[in-house]
């Protein structure tokens, strides 16, 4: 069986979707993509050069196929019985995509948040495509617990869960994939880290809270087209995770915050971050040509509008930071 699998290729959760099929499927080809467009784009292209067909089965785990790519493909009688898709993003459910019988998004599953692993892990066992194992089992639930933010009121699991992001932020993303690989192919029956990779996280960690703390010192505060109050800061978004956290402990008095990564490949990215836990950023970030989840979302800036706010910045930050707190990506 020749199988081809589209993921999201910047976090744990779309990188353990790739594992898990290596796991059960011998022939494999993965595509990783950052965004659902990139993932349309990518897709389109193998569909209108027919590489497609090629396939006995085609996934698409953590992200969901957009219009009007997802109806072409639905209309499809061969490649309709061949795709099947795994999410867990609001925004997916809110845009109407999970209509077809092969698409699979689900936010919650029996009252827990879920997410892409853990459904496509479920999918390859119902499909007697991988066996579980208690192993296998531990993996995926510590890859939902980081990838949902339950990790934090997890006091048993909770670190171990986070320690795998902190890891793919040590590891490019090959060796992440081929670290865990290794892991879940032994003969262990629970998922432990070796003694360097302790040393490595913990090393990472000290120095992740000595950028956030410097992040947040250059943090500007105003008020969305909302009135919400909020931060913005200009960083990296492979610190999102320990600025939250950072900014939870230390700022109660703001809704949220954006990170806005302007130098983020192949488009620079605004990430958007509850701080008022009943606040929902998914809303604000649709406003914006993105989504994602309740307390954790993203859109995308154009190229255009990147340089158009590197000249504005380069006058007046403030008016910088609101012309692109308030730009709608178009793709």
């Amino acid at each position: 069986m020749k199988v081809i699998l589209f993921t999201h290729g910047s976090d744990i959760d779309g990188l353990g979707c790739v594992i898990l099929a290596r796991l059960a499927i011998s022939n494999l080809d993965y595509v990783l993509c950052s965004n659902p467009n990139e993932l349309e784009m990518k897709v389109r292209e193998l569909y209108e050069t027919e590489k497609l067909y090629s396939y006995d089965k085609i996934y698409i785990t953590d992200l969901a196929l957009n219009e009007p790519v997802l109806s072409t493909i639905a209309k499809d009688e061969i490649l309709s019985k061949k795709i099947e898709i795994f999410d867990h993003h609001k925004s997916a459910i809110d845009s109407g995509l999970n209509k077809y019988d092969f698409t699979h998004i689900h936010v919650e599953v029996d009252g827990i948040h879920t997410c892409g692993t853990e459904l496509f892990y479920k999918y390859l066992i119902n499909s007697n495509y991988l066996e579980p194992t208690k192993l296998l089992d531990e993996f995926v639930e510590l890859t939902r617990l980081e990838d949902t933010w339950e990790w934090k009121n997890d006091p048993v699991n909770g670190e171990k869960a986070w320690n795998l992001a902190v890891l793919l932020s040590i590891l490019d993303t090959s060796k992440y994939i081929e670290t865990i690989f290794q892991k879940l192919i032994s003969s262990s029956n629970s998922f432990e880290y070796t003694s360097e990779e302790l040393e490595l996280i913990y090393n990472k960690k000290q120095e992740d809270a000595r950028v956030v703390k410097s992040m947040w010192s250059e943090a500007e505060f105003m008020c969305d087209e909302e009135g919400n109050k909020i931060a913005v800061i200009l960083g990296s978004c492979q610190y999102i995770g320990e600025l939250s956290e950072y900014i939870r402990k230390v700022c109660n008095n703001i809704k949220y915050f954006i990170l806005i990564d302007l130098d983020k490949e192949p488009l620079p990215q605004r990430s958007y971050r509850s701080i008022d836990e009943d606040f929902d950023v998914c809303e604000v970030a649709k406003r914006h040509g993105g989504g994602g989840h309740k307390g954790a979302s993203g859109a995308l800036i154009s190229l255009d509008d990147k340089n158009k706010a590197l000249d504005i910045l380069s006058k007046n930050k403030i008016e910088g930071l609101k012309y692109l707190i308030n730009i709608k990506y178009n793709s």
